[in-house]
């Protein structure tokens, strides 16, 4: 009896032993990730979703993990819509990755722009460019880009984009083929420019890269000769054209950096971001005086008392070591990094004679939303592709005011007294915005201050330039 009873007695044992290491294995099993099940990654490779996910199976769910893995996912700009969904089952935690991919085709430059003079004449002519960006090549988050411009202005150039999954690296590559004709000279040029980059993220919100250009130009100089032929009852006038060829070879090297802390890439509200570049042709100069370029542009972004009401406002210097002559003319005007109210290049107005070697340009915007419609469905495109389902408008206005000041020194540039063209555009936009897809349809009214003024004297003249481009400006 007593052996049946140490018999039972440690049985009894060994079954709570059992039952307590069961209970403690089913409780750490509740929180164990068991599966992860990925969908709607239609296009995109599975690896680039697992690389930005970052959690894997065996690991032990953690909430806040989840959260940034979802919010790594939204910053690819690939999806439109991210949703990790938790499952407790016996066995563990299940996660369900659900995605809805966005446009992976971009339309990122479309737009056109006019000037007034050709060949030294005045004359009124066009310029059409259109670029197209699949943000997504192969799956991959590989960029390329295709853009061309049509008319006197002639041009294709292609990109590519390829990220180093696993590390931060990446790597990009472009080619450019341009011809276009003088506006203040008799030439047509024709341009040859490559672009091979290498960079990496540092940081949370910077990022580095260097790269080289090679850069290759021909300039087709006309003169044009006129000679009086006395004739047997008059005299005739007899044009002859000479050409001259001349013909460049540089190669540009670059270091640039970027850091942004804004709260969104997209028609940002609050926050700020500084980009920076050194560059140079000291490598391979030709026949061009060899230089050294600093562009460092900050933007700052403040909201407004209003909802939806907010400013942004941006300041940009622009210095170089030497005058490189008509070869790389540092000049401002047109929309973009530049100043509005001005077509391409128009200030400084006498480049040779100023000699510009340093710029400065700020800009500041008030931007308000005048009306946010309802989602809607685009027709037809909804049905070939999910992000043009529910999609929000919105109509907002801005206005604005741009300021450039350039000068053949940092001590010109920065002296009330100093020598140096300046320009000042007012005006307004209205843009027509797509949260959903990250565009913009822009239309920018801006009159332009006339720089023929003598200095101290501010007069605008009374025609606006129009500006009419995808996108945000900044």
């Amino acid at each position: 009896m007593r052996t049946l009873a140490t018999c039972l007695f440690l049985l009894c044992m060994s079954l709570q032993a059992f039952t307590q290491d069961s209970s403690a294995a089913i409780s750490g099993d509740t929180s164990t990730i068991r599966e992860i099940v990925i969908q709607g990654n239609k296009r995109t490779d599975t690896s680039i979703v697992k690389h930005f996910l970052k959690i894997d199976t065996g690991s032990v769910y953690d909430s806040v993990k989840v959260a940034a893995a979802r919010e790594r996912l939204k910053n690819t700009d690939i999806f439109s819509k991210v949703d990790i969904i938790k499952l407790v089952k016996g066995d563990g935690v299940h996660l369900y990755v659900i995605l809805v991919e966005g446009l992976a085709y971009n339309l990122y430059d479309i737009g056109g722009e006019y000037y007034l003079r050709k060949y030294g004449d005045t004359t009124f002519w066009w310029r059409l460019h259109l670029g197209v960006e699949d943000k997504n090549f192969r799956g991959k988050m590989e960029s390329l880009r295709l853009q061309a411009s049509i008319w006197d202005w002639r041009s294709v150039s292609a990109y590519w984009t390829k990220p180093l999954f696993p590390t931060p690296w990446y790597f990009s590559t472009g080619l450019t083929l341009e011809m276009a004709p003088g506006q203040w000279t008799r030439i047509d040029q024709s341009i040859i420019s490559g672009r091979i980059s290498v960079g990496r993220k540092v940081f949370s919100h910077s990022r580095i890269f260097a790269g080289l250009i090679p850069y290759h130009e021909k300039r087709e100089k006309y003169t044009i000769f006129k000679d009086t032929v006395p004739t047997v009852d008059s005299f005739r006038v007899n044009s002859r054209k000479e050409t001259s060829v001349i013909r460049i070879d540089e190669l540009f090297s670059y270091l640039a950096t970027g850091t942004d802390y804004r709260n969104a890439r997209f028609d940002p509200s609050k926050g700020w971001a500084f980009y920076s570049t050194f560059q140079t042709n000291a490598l391979h100069p030709d026949m061009v005086t060899p230089y050294y370029q600093f562009v460092g542009d900050f933007r700052f972004y403040q909201p407004f008392i209003f909802t939806n009401h907010k400013f942004a406002t941006r300041l940009q210097l622009h210095m170089r070591t030497k005058y490189t002559g008509e070869y790389h003319e540092m000049g401002y005007g047109a929309e973009g990094s530049s100043t509005r109210g001005y077509i391409r290049g128009q200030l400084p107005l006498n480049a040779s004679t100023l000699r510009a070697r340093d710029a400065g340009f700020f800009s500041a915007e008030y931007k308000f939303m005048i009306y946010h419609f309802p989602p809607m469905d685009v027709p037809v495109l909804w049905r070939i592709n999910d992000a043009f389902k529910n999609l929000d408008y919105r109509l907002d206005g801005a206005l604005i005011f741009d300021y450039c000041r350039i000068a053949p020194s940092l001590e010109d540039l920065l002296s009330i007294d100093g020598k140096v063209q300046s320009g000042m555009g007012i005006g307004g936009s209205l843009r027509v915005l797509v949260p959903n897809l990250q565009k913009t349809a822009v239309i920018d009214l801006v009159w332009p201050s006339d720089p023929r003024r003598p200095r101290g004297e501010t007069r605008f003249v009374s025609i606006p330039t129009w500006h009419l481009y995808v996108d945000m400006v900044y």
